[in-house]
């Protein structure tokens, strides 16, 4: 590891951190959406069906809230795992520069070929997010 300039370790260091720091703030954004939209939204369903008993737009609000739910529990799952998946990519890649299997430049370059996004977590995102639309106009409708 000698042989890498300061610029270079500052920018390992500065990376492994980002990238390891990210798999547990994806877990904890995710547990917060949830239980902010999707977690509330079933619950103004419940509250409002035990008051004023079940109807079509509470029952299109409860699954519109339940979906959004599962899709959100799901994107969690798969931006952890994809995280992780890239941290371990890292991680590796620093080993073999240490090691010097591999070069600067194709340490780079792999780091260059890395998702800044994920498209699978922004269709769940997506999904989930029309789906509490879903369940918000259900639950007006019912209130309505």
């Amino acid at each position: 590891m000698s042989d890498l300039s300061k610029a270079q370790l500052a920018y390992i260091n500065s990376s492994w951190k980002h990238k390891s720091d990210a798999v547990l703030d994806t877990q904890k954004q995710v547990l917060n959406w949830i239980f902010a939209v999707h977690g509330a939204g079933i619950a103004g369903c419940l509250g409002r069906a035990s008051s004023k008993g079940m109807s079509s737009g509470l029952w299109t609000g409860l699954g519109g809230f339940s979906v959004g739910l599962v899709l959100l529990v799901i994107y969690g799952v798969v931006m952890f795992y994809l995280e992780e998946g890239h941290f371990r990519s890292f991680r590796d890649e620093v080993g073999a520069l240490t090691a010097k299997q591999i070069t600067w430049a194709q340490f780079v370059e792999a780091e260059n070929k890395r998702p800044f996004k994920y498209s699978a977590c922004e269709v769940l995102a997506w999904v989930s997010g029309l789906s509490g639309l879903v369940g918000l106009i259900g639950l007006i409708v019912s209130i309505a």
